[in-house]
């Protein structure tokens, strides 16, 4: 008997397009053989549908075409497992039954725990992150404040709400100017390209303030270091993978080898224990992933 899985996608969100393409990717490669793949596609209106045709990327472009060929549904739990029942008519119609969900959501609203809460809610296991994981990983400002309390270094930083910016303008511009320039400008709970800016000055300042607040009510300022190296640890579950990334003329170059076996100076070299004995805390004590990339900027 095969799993029935659940991809769950959309939503209300600026990232909405972006789900969409990762949940099409995602249906094209689970294996049919072992899996029956229920497409759970929530519109920018919240309004939930499935259909074998979501799993195709043509009917996102024609939206009366999505509504003609799928179903509108509303889920509930039976027996264990999630119901997507027919919303409308009267006769309310079982359509699908999901075992386990894959959430193939991205940004605020839906990448931030409130989805993982809704499928606890209904009690139907998930994949990917806990609430809390989904939370701390979204909230860069609350992520920066739990790093630091476990010792990790980060970029000098501050931040604000956006009311607290208009009541005392020159108040927020004299911790941005204490912090020193450039500084990256973003709205906090954003997705890591939405809204995003980076301040010269304090006139380009006051224009990156402007852009975030169009998403966010929670602005994150962080100084942008001088980087000679990065080094990307992947924790996935009992082992490291690590990316070294040389910044060489603008360009990267890159290579993806098993931890003992990383081809690097003696300096870079030196660091490995700490960054994962690092990675290791932060995985255990905090976020509770299946894996987590980290980045780790060498200056």
């Amino acid at each position: 008997m095969k799993i029935r899985v659940g991809v769950l996608f959309g939503g209300k969100t600026t990232e909405h397009e972006v789900s969409i393409i990762t949940a099409v990717q995602a249906m094209e490669f689970l294996d049919g053989d072992k899996y029956d793949v229920i497409p759970m596609y929530l519109t920018k209106e919240n309004e939930l549908y499935t259909g074998s045709p979501l799993k195709e990327m043509e009917v996102y472009k024609e939206p009366e075409l999505l509504k003609r060929y799928c179903k509108n549904v509303v889920c509930y739990n039976k027996n264990g497992c999630l119901t997507l029942q027919n919303k409308n008519g009267i006769f309310k119609k079982t359509i699908a039954e999901v075992d386990i969900v894959i959430p193939c959501v991205h940004g605020y609203n839906m990448e931030d725990g409130n989805v993982q809460g809704m499928l606890e809610t209904y009690g139907v296991p998930y994949t990917g992150s806990d609430i809390y994981g989904c939370t701390v990983g979204q909230d860069k400002v609350f992520q920066k404040q739990i790093l630091q309390a476990e010792g990790v270094p980060v970029p000098k930083y501050t931040w604000f709400y956006d009311n607290e910016y208009y009541e005392d303008e020159e108040k927020i511009l004299s911790s941005v100017k204490k912090i020193g320039y450039p500084v990256i400008v973003k709205p906090a709970r954003q997705g890591s390209s939405i809204g995003i800016q980076i301040a010269k000055d304090e006139e380009s300042l006051k224009q990156a303030i402007e852009e975030a607040v169009k998403y966010d009510e929670k602005i994150l300022e962080s100084f942008i270091e001088t980087l000679s190296s990065r080094l990307n640890l992947s924790v996935e579950r009992y082992h490291y993978l690590a990316s070294y990334i040389l910044l060489l003329e603008g360009c990267y170059k890159k290579a993806y080898l098993h931890l003992e076996y990383v081809t690097m100076d003696e300096y870079l070299k030196s660091f490995i224990p700490e960054l994962r004995n690092y990675s290791w805390r932060l995985y255990r004590k905090y976020y509770n992933r299946i894996d987590m990339p980290l980045d780790f900027l060498m200056v």
